[in-house]
């Protein structure tokens, strides 16, 4: 069912983009050209590569025969590269915690494959019992330079007393490996900050030691050019962290119950996706998921930072017009615009909210975990 489901929303996808060529909400020269990247659902464990054009229209559809997610474009020295995640089912995948294990593809720009990459053994990292990386983001900055994350199973014996741990207790560390040239450069282990266990506010039950403790859950990465440093959205302490990666350790944490800026009254975050920087570093940006209990709708967040004195120096938030987005998701801006993949939501979209006009609307069904924009002349 889902499958049938799914061609029809590829092959007649004409009738469900809206509003493409709206002339007062132009913000593109003619002849403009627009990819969107996605990974759209078609059934259990199986998805799809992607890629629209500004209209909804399939400009490229492939079906690997197994799970793929974050389908991306990067551009480097002037080639043109695509990465995506690919599931191998024989891979180590922790049990019960919402992730799967396997390679990320990097591709050139017809899809000829050429990096398959895995976690690395390094600094007590033990890739041949789990060699898998998990399916929520990747970075490429070169051509043999990459960020990756995987989630790893280990058993911990740092957990707080307070926490009430049990013997034996795991948990699903995020591993945070930089590879250059194929060597492990710079890693960060979350497990080795026993802080954080405490920020966690789902899947910490530290006291069953019968399933890894998914206490922080990463789900983006986003490299902050001013300083190199990292940024992560860590999903379950709703909390977006920035990690030193000139060293260890970790730099400020935003959000959550112990942030080092105070959040404004009402734009705390709740389950957020795909942290990232717009106005040349000053701004973090990311999806504000919401909660089905806590806030049931789901929001663009913006926060201008001061990361010296560490103060929020404005704060906003627009309201996506669509359905909770509860998992998954992101979001980027192009001028007045923001494009965003409504991931478990079901949709994705191109909206204004100044003005309230939507430039493009697709449902997808089943949903994808994120969706990207991509033109010829701007930059998210």
């Amino acid at each position: 069912m889902g499958k049938k489901w799914f061609v029809f929303i590829v092959f007649a996808s004409t009738i469900s983009a809206s509003g493409c060529r709206k002339e007062k909400e132009n913000i593109y020269p003619e002849g403009d050209k627009t990819e969107i990247f996605l990974t759209p659902i078609t059934g259990p464990g199986q998805s799809v590569l992607l890629i629209l054009n500004e209209s909804g229209d399939t400009v490229m559809y492939k079906n690997t025969g197994t799970q793929v997610t974050d389908f991306k474009r990067c551009k480097i020295n002037g080639k043109t590269y695509y990465s995506y995640f690919s599931q191998n089912k024989d891979f180590y995948a922790i049990p019960l915690v919402p992730s799967s294990a396997g390679y990320r593809i990097i591709t050139d720009s017809n899809l000829n494959e050429l990096h398959k990459l895995t976690l690395i053994s390094h600094e007590g990292i033990n890739a041949a019992s789990q060699p898998g990386l998990e399916n929520h983001d990747f970075l490429m900055l070169a051509e043999n330079h990459f960020i990756t994350l995987a989630y790893y199973e280990k058993t911990v014996t740092n957990i707080p007393a307070d926490l009430n741990p049990a013997p034996g207790i795991k948990v699903a560390t995020p591993v945070i490996q930089e590879v250059l040239n194929g060597k492990v450069v710079w890693q960060w282990v979350g497990s080795d900050y026993p802080e954080l266990y405490e920020t966690s506010i789902e899947s910490n039950d530290y006291g069953d030691n019968t399933k890894a403790a998914d206490y922080l859950h990463v789900n983006s990465m986003w490299t902050d050019a001013r300083d190199g440093n990292l940024i992560i959205s860590c999903r379950n302490s709703n909390q977006v962290i920035k990690l030193n990666r000139h060293g260890k350790g970790i730099v400020w944490q935003l959000g959550g119950i112990n942030s080092d800026f105070e959040i404004p009254g009402g734009m705390q975050f709740l389950r957020q996706h795909n942290a990232s920087l717009v106005n040349e570093g000053r701004t973090l940006m990311l999806l504000d998921n919401g909660d089905i209990n806590e806030r049931n709708y789901s929001r663009i967040v913006e926060f201008d930072l001061d990361e010296t004195a560490r103060k929020i120096l404005a704060a906003r938030s627009y309201n996506i017009p669509g359905d909770l987005v509860r998992f998954g998701g992101s979001v980027q801006k192009f001028g007045e615009r923001y494009f965003v993949g409504g991931g478990s939501g079901g949709f994705i979209m191109e909206f204004n909210p100044k003005t309230g006009i939507k430039t493009f609307e697709k449902d997808l069904g089943l949903g994808s975990y994120r969706a990207f924009k991509y033109t010829s002349s701007l930059q998210p």
